[in-house]
């Protein structure tokens, strides 16, 4: 668990790797803690996007960075860039971040 401060190290570390323009945003909340999961169809299935874009509405749930396409099949994972996507969740403390967790099926929506 980490404070919320709305800085993405994760999609910064991807766009110096990618040779991309950085967008560094300065915006602060340090009112928040943040914890961050991996989003990990089983090996063979397709990544189901719409389903991930619903989570992003949700209560709590501040961001989902999401790596890959709709339908694409999850290979193997080797490195965190094979993962299809993470989800940011916030909340007051731990158990409330995993309660917004639990509130959206997580484990659920790569099924259709």
């Amino acid at each position: 668990m980490l404070p919320f401060s709305g800085f993405n190290c994760l999609e910064l570390a991807l766009d110096v790797i990618n040779g991309s323009e950085l967008k560094i945003r300065n915006e602060i909340k340090q009112d928040l803690q943040c914890v961050c999961v991996a989003l990990l169809p089983d090996p063979g299935e397709k990544f189901n996007l719409y389903s991930a874009n619903k989570i992003a509405t949700k209560k709590g749930i501040e961001e989902v960075l999401i790596l890959k396409d709709n339908e694409s099949v999850v290979s193997e994972y080797r490195n965190a860039t094979d993962v299809p996507a993470y989800v940011f969740a916030t909340g007051n403390d731990l158990e409330e971040c995993n309660n917004n967790l639990k509130n959206i099926k997580l484990f659920n929506l790569n099924r259709k």
